[in-house]
């Protein structure tokens, strides 16, 4: 049986991967991000990650795929997500 893959993009606010990782670890509530892998030791659980420079087209992929599911403020980035 082949183990189920759930893939994840997250349009972020951070300049550079440094930003990304310091973000996690003051914000994330346990986890740490080293090379692909955020992890929360306390929890036992850990996550393959994959981190990309600016895609201006993401946004609108992200317009055409959530169908009227997010709210614009959020597809604009007037909102701050955090990990």
């Amino acid at each position: 049986m082949t183990e189920s893959q759930i893939i994840i993009g997250i349009p972020g606010i951070w300049k550079n991967r440094t930003e990304l990782i310091q973000t996690v670890a003051t914000k994330s509530e346990g986890y740490l991000m080293a090379g692909n892998i955020i992890h929360n030791a306390q929890k036992n659980i850990g996550f393959q990650v994959e981190v990309y420079d600016h895609e201006p087209n993401l946004k609108e992929s992200f317009i055409y795929a959530c169908r009227d599911s997010f709210q614009q403020s959020l597809l604009d980035n007037k909102l701050i997500p955090y990990i």
